[in-house]
């Protein structure tokens, strides 16, 4: 019986957010999601904090804002925004309810103030460089072409909030290229990340800040219109790395198995995620600096199986992680031999019978296994499986001297998934013949997409 995977783990790397984060003028079908281009047709332009929201039954999302400072379109202290789909499925844009945002709407046919897809909203951190230029304008028109942006530093650890953007104060921002000659100016980022340069002619830019080598490099290309603005964010990181080879005890790579890079214990859940290549190497980059914990297996997506014929283990060998060794890296530093030396673990064979209530046979379930030292132990949050057969019998090895934890599910016609009672095994107690009945309706969830509830 072969050990499946319900799902594949997308990991979105630092270097995709930086990315998107930098992506030029005329990257992408979103490329034009500026203020510079939103600004002339937009209903309304504001500075505000998210105070409620609500989903109406159409899907749209409806969002109160207490406005703090207005730049077009409102004299109101309280607007209400409508996030929509547009023609192509796209949109809902959500807003953190406390958090404060630049926000750029339209007008719909009803008179609703609504966003979608590519709008330039964005929270008050990201939008340094547009609030500087709209209090700049003050409702004028422009009268010369104007370049600006904000040049900072991202952290490893923001999930999505963009709470540590640091100013890259006093960095030179460098443009060279102009359509028809060649030109270079010069410019430093201020103590809020903010730069421009003003009067300047039509033309593709590239825009490039000047970096120490602990930074990743950024360069964006800029097009800039006659009398008109065009902005960036120049979006850097931390340029350290930890890199290192996974190997089994006769050298051979251990090929596409996951790892985890820990920064904190308590928080192994958002760890970074990284698999090994075809030749057992691998890689995280851009990190920043701190003390890391590197774990194998340590994951929800891949578990101990055949294939991976081992614990969870952390770097170097250790099969906890309180006894993993931390690993402390200095800014820009690249550390590259963290490598893993697998010892052979004995096969531990574990036999399993699930049952229904009736005592027939549940068949086809599906049997989940957490290993005590990994992230998933005691939280039903592991993915792969394995599948008993028409007598309801499940036959697996399990790796290491710790504990398991073994449990089945199955999914009925009616899409109700029935779970059994979790048994926790010691591997060094053998042998393993378990009976696992399926005694519980899930009402919780119908999806191995969240965490499943097991019976008490």
């Amino acid at each position: 019986m072969k050990m499946r995977s319900l799902i594949r783990l997308v990991i979105v790397s630092l270097i995709a957010t930086l990315f998107l984060l930098n992506e030029s003028a005329n990257a992408t079908s979103c490329s034009e999601n500026s203020i510079c281009k939103w600004y002339p047709a937009a209903a309304i332009v504001f500075l505000g904090t998210a105070v409620t929201e609500n989903t109406e039954p159409d899907g749209s999302v409806r969002t109160r804002f207490s406005v703090q400072e207005a730049f077009k379109g409102t004299s109101e202290t309280e607007v209400l925004v409508v996030s929509e789909k547009d023609f192509m499925g796209l949109g809902f844009m959500h807003f953190r309810i406390g958090d404060k945002y630049l926000v750029v709407a339209g007008r719909s046919e009803d008179g609703k103030f609504t966003i979608g897809s590519c709008n330039p909203s964005m929270p008050s951190n990201l939008a340094v460089a547009e609030l500087n230029f709209l209090r700049k304008l003050a409702g004028k028109k422009l009268q010369n072409s104007i370049l600006f942006g904000i040049a900072a530093r991202l952290d490893m650890e923001d999930e999505g909030g963009f709470k540590n953007l640091d100013p890259l104060t006093g960095a030179k921002i460098k443009i060279v290229g102009s359509a028809g000659h060649s030109i270079i100016l010069e410019t430093v980022v201020d103590q809020n990340g903010y730069f421009e340069f003003e009067n300047i002619s039509a033309g593709t830019y590239q825009v490039t800040a000047e970096l120490p080598k602990t930074l990743q490099p950024i360069s964006v290309q800029i097009n800039l219109e006659a009398n008109a603005c065009a902005s960036t964010k120049l979006i850097t990181s931390w340029n350290g790395h930890i890199a290192g080879k996974a190997l089994k005890s006769d050298n051979v790579p251990i090929k596409e198995a996951h790892l985890s890079l820990i920064r904190d214990i308590t928080m192994r859940g958002q760890a970074i995620g990284g698999y090994t290549d075809e030749n057992g190497k691998y890689i995280f980059e851009p990190i920043q600096p701190g003390r890391y914990i590197v774990g194998l297996l340590d994951t929800p997506v891949e578990t101990p199986s055949d294939e991976y014929p081992f614990p969870p283990l952390f770097y170097p060998n250790a099969t906890a992680v309180e006894r993993a060794t931390w690993i402390d890296i200095a800014p820009g530093q690249k550390l590259d031999n963290i490598d893993f030396h697998v010892p052979d673990f004995e096969p531990r064979s574990i036999r399993v019978e699930i049952l229904w209530v009736d005592k027939k046979p549940a068949q086809h379930a599906q049997v989940f296994i957490e290993y005590e030292q990994s992230y998933c132990w005691k939280r039903t949050c592991v993915t792969n499986y394995y599948t008993a057969d028409e007598l309801g019998h499940a036959m697996f090895n399990a790796y290491g001297d710790g504990k398991i934890r073994v449990y089945a599910l199955l999914k009925k016609e009616s899409s109700v998934e029935w779970i059994s009672e979790a048994k926790e095994l010691n591997l060094n107690d053998l042998p393993h013949h378990i009976t696992l009945i399926l005694t519980t309706p899930n009402k919780n969830n119908t999806s191995r997409e969240t965490p499943i509830t097991l019976p008490k």
